[in-house]
């Protein structure tokens, strides 16, 4: 799952959620302080590319008003 502070997947044993990549500027600790439940976290996580101007450009088409992006 994307996020707009990093990506998660899923723990392979117990199936719990995982913190796999960070964005930039982005704390584990931050992550954890916006979940609503008990979140593992990659041994190393990696950090996130921003998105070129060209994404930006198709993500702002999709949400205009800005409401899930920046």
């Amino acid at each position: 799952m994307v996020t707009n502070l990093g990506i998660l997947g899923f723990e392979e044993t117990t199936g719990a959620m995982r913190l796999e990549a960070l964005h930039p500027g982005v704390t584990a600790d931050d992550v954890r302080k916006n979940t609503g439940f008990e979140l593992l976290v990659a041994p190393r996580p990696e950090t996130t590319e921003p998105p070129t101007q060209a994404e930006l450009d198709i993500l702002r088409r999709v949400d205009p008003e800005r409401r899930f992006i920046g």
